[in-house]
């Protein structure tokens, strides 16, 4: 449950940020990223890859949120600030 409502969160905002319509994203997208989260969870991830892999959309909640506007991931900045990820 949480991957998937982390996963449509960052599809939706993802693809808002991007200008790409709603409907080019294909249906099972997040069962495709299930399976591919399953078949890297051996992979050895660090906060040192934090820019890479959630800086982009962390940098758009702070972007958002310094022009008064709520984040449009709030999901995603919850997990970082449990994770210690940011401050």
């Amino acid at each position: 449950q949480t991957n998937q409502q982390l996963i449509e969160e960052l599809m939706a905002g993802g693809t808002a940020e991007l200008g790409i319509p709603g409907e080019m994203v294909q249906s099972g997208a997040v069962t495709r990223l299930n399976a591919y989260a399953r078949s890297v969870a051996h992979f050895p991830t660090a906060i040192k890859e934090f820019p890479w892999r959630n800086g982009w959309f962390y940098g758009i909640s702070q972007r958002e949120l310094a022009a008064g506007r709520p984040d449009p991931f709030p999901f995603h900045s919850s997990l970082l600030e449990q994770s210690g990820a940011i401050p």
